[in-house]
């Protein structure tokens, strides 16, 4: 019976020592787990700082220093309002520390304000050489690249003169057709051509349709209505119109007043979308475009 109660004992103690080491491992997998889950929460947290770097736009303008040139006055920082340029503190040895200029690399609107401010002309702003500048990328395209760039959440795109997408110049683009001229030109630089062009039907038997309009130039002014332009436009298209002995298009938004002085130049437009024409809109014009 001792025997027995002895084998029970040492059996007992193993099997506490078996249950410390088990809680003792059950701890340590626990530091484990919460250290994996920290781990693991950190290696996502830096590929989502990655992801952020993959999607970042690669800036279109930059400016480059000439240091040897610069004279650290600050001024370009000063002028520049896109918030690309910024002072950067440099050590100098026995002296205090002074302001260099350095790009931010992130909003450079290339508007060469700094290089013009610049008075040691240390500053160019140079284009980064893009590698998808094929076809695909218009100036539509790229234009709606910037509204959703992260750098710039929410961009309007503002642009005061002309179009930054590839649209021909038609006034250098037009080709006059010489084909009145009878007889070879003598002289074709100084040979006089006519550009005298009708409007209108001809009627060569009942003499019953109105008289042909008649235009000093083929080229007519294009209908805009008012309300996509204003009065002022509208009143250069006129003065312009009278000048060249052409004619201007009021659009389908009506005619002032104010521009009832260019009865003879003026073509009236009459659509679908207008109603409550009055007889007085006919007077004023030399034509009706239906």
């Amino acid at each position: 019976m001792s025997h027995r109660s002895g084998t029970a004992s040492r059996l007992s103690g193993t099997a506490s020592r078996l249950s410390g080491t088990a809680s003792r491992l059950s701890g340590t997998a626990s530091r484990l787990s919460g250290t994996d889950e920290n781990a693991v929460w950190a290696n996502s947290k830096t590929q989502q700082l990655d992801m952020s770097k993959n999607w970042k736009r690669p800036v279109k303008y930059k400016p480059v220093f000439d240091y040897d040139r610069c004279a650290r006055c600050g001024r370009c920082a000063l002028a520049c309002t896109w918030g690309e340029i910024r002072l950067v503190p440099e050590k100098v040895e026995g002296g205090k520390p002074i302001n260099k200029p350095v790009a931010n690399r992130s909003s450079c609107g290339a508007c060469h304000y700094c290089e013009r401010q610049c008075p040691e002309e240390a500053i160019t702003i140079v284009d980064t050489p893009f590698v998808s500048s094929h076809r695909y990328w218009r100036g539509d395209q790229k234009n709606l690249w910037r509204q959703v760039d992260p750098n710039n959440p929410g961009h309007v795109l503002l642009i005061s003169n002309g179009s930054d997408s590839e649209l021909i110049s038609y006034f250098d683009n037009i080709l006059f057709d010489a084909c009145q001229v009878t007889n070879p030109p003598i002289d074709p630089l100084r040979e006089p051509i006519e550009l005298r062009t009708y409007l209108g039907r001809k009627d060569f038997e009942q003499k019953t349709k109105p008289p042909l309009i008649e235009t000093q130039s083929p080229i007519l002014f294009s209908a805009m209505s008012f309300g996509s332009i204003n009065l002022r436009v509208q009143i250069a298209e006129a003065k312009a119109a009278k000048i060249l002995g052409t004619f201007w298009n009021t659009g389908e938004g009506g005619l002032h007043r104010s521009l009832n002085d260019y009865t003879d130049n003026t073509i009236v437009q009459v659509a679908s979308g207008r109603f409550g024409v009055n007889p007085k809109f006919f007077k004023h014009c030399s034509a009706v475009e239906i």
